[in-house]
């Protein structure tokens, strides 16, 4: 008793969507860090 192609290819895209949307996380908290460290380092100008 195999999986089907469709299962399995449900698998696979379902699989495909969580590794992106951790990559899509992951880019997120560089972004926010690279943003945010300068902040937190220099005194506020204003």
């Amino acid at each position: 008793m195999g999986i089907s192609p469709d299962a399995a290819l449900a698998l696979r895209e379902a699989r495909t969507r969580a590794f992106s949307d951790a990559f899509y996380l992951i880019m997120m908290g560089f972004l926010l860090a690279a943003l945010l460290v300068p902040l937190m380092k220099k005194p506020p100008a204003h």
